[in-house]
């Protein structure tokens, strides 16, 4: 890290180094379901870069802090701007919580994992979708993959463990399986405008 930020600094850039929760080990670490460390600094940055795999956690930072990353793979050499992408998985979570709207039947599921067991998230989920006339059951499972949703009895299902369960494996799932912000969208008591990857704190 410090490596990187000498280089930039030397290129006339302001660098920023974000701090965040409990949940980050390092400075500038970004965690799946921690962006604490990018929101610490977001209102000192035009631009966020990201150096690490994959797209999941770039993205995160990016629907987050509605600010422009770009992602570094020092494994690939490759650079890559997000907004394509951005705009596709945008458009996949509108189109699952339009379909999640129809459905009668909400399985809340409760991830057994150290550290993704939100029992207090999965209890307030259920409250809120019973208020607003829904059936919610609370499911507890260690590990959650397709085959073990299929045949349950729900319309839509609620993932309060990891959060790139919904995201990443959008394709994978016959039914919607939404994160906790979704439900709130889906309620009405967050725009979709307002979108951002679900955090564990």
């Amino acid at each position: 890290m410090g490596e990187i930020k000498d280089i930039l600094e030397k290129k006339g850039k302001n660098v920023f180094v974000g701090k965040g929760g409990k949940r980050i080990r390092y400075p500038g670490q970004v965690l799946g379901c921690d962006f604490s460390s990018a929101l610490s600094i977001m209102d000192k940055v035009d631009c966020y870069l990201y150096v690490g795999t994959g797209n999941f956690h770039p993205l995160g930072v990016s629907i987050a802090t509605k600010k422009k990353v770009i992602a570094a793979d020092p494994y690939s050499n490759e650079i890559s701007g997000l907004e394509g992408l951005k705009e596709k998985i945008l458009r996949q979570r509108y189109a699952a919580i339009e379909k999640a709207k129809q459905g009668e039947r909400f399985g809340i599921v409760v991830g057994g994992k150290t550290g993704q067991k939100r029992l207090g998230t999965a209890e307030k989920l259920k409250e809120m979708l019973e208020k607003n006339g829904k059936n919610a059951h609370l499911i507890s499972l260690n590990e959650i993959k397709p085959e073990y949703l299929l045949y349950l009895n729900y319309d839509c299902f609620v993932c309060t463990a990891c959060p790139r369960i919904a995201i990443d494996d959008y394709s994978m799932y016959e039914k919607p399986v939404l994160t906790p912000v979704e439900i709130e969208i889906l309620l009405g008591k967050r725009r979709f405008e307002d979108y951002v990857f679900d955090q564990i704190e």
